[in-house]
């Protein structure tokens, strides 16, 4: 395929969500972690919360690896594992699945709203920080700020990052500090 459509593995960008991020994942460890971008839409949980790295999605996956966790602990992974990981409202319910039915798929299904908004919206800014806690308390206010999602990637980023959104569309809500550096 890189002879026949004239690509370099490194200008590919692979997204996958729930267990499609696991299969991103093995594509990008089939081609030696050569892939220039996997991302990560709430990498699934079940059956995969004991992997090794190698049976799962995993930061060598790629050159820059992203996982947006919005469903941890019901269908979403409950640990790091991406280049960058973004934890969004702590990466568990998500704020307007509040009833009985949309708790089932909603939040999880989340991930991938948001990345459809971050490609035309680039307001998703998570700030890097130990805790949820100490991201609510305002203690990582003077931490490094990352976009999440949209197609502009800082590959040479690591860290936890944390951001809160909307309960409905437009879900962003732009740089909370008000200091972030392109």
């Amino acid at each position: 395929m890189q002879e026949a459509y004239d690509y370099s593995p490194d200008s590919v960008i692979i997204m996958g969500h729930s267990l499609g991020s696991h299969v991103s994942g093995f594509a990008g460890k089939s081609l030696n972690g050569s892939v220039g971008v996997i991302i990560g839409l709430d990498p699934a949980g079940p059956l995969f919360l004991e992997a090794l790295p190698g049976s799962r999605l995993n930061a060598t996956d790629a050159q820059y690896v992203q996982a947006i966790h919005t469903n941890a602990k019901m269908f979403g992974v409950d640990y790091n594992l991406a280049d960058d990981d973004f934890w969004v409202n702590d990466g568990s319910v998500q704020p307007g699945c509040d009833n009985v039915f949309e708790l089932i798929m909603c939040s999880h299904n989340r991930s991938f709203i948001l990345m459809a908004e971050s490609i035309n919206n680039d307001n998703f800014y998570g700030v890097e920080c130990d805790s949820y806690s100490d991201y609510l308390d305002g203690e990582c206010a003077n931490n490094t700020e990352l976009r999440m999602g949209s197609l502009i990637y800082n590959t040479s980023s690591t860290g936890v990052f944390y951001l809160n959104t909307s309960s409905t569309y437009p879900y962003a809500l732009g740089d909370i500090y008000g200091d972030y550096d392109e």
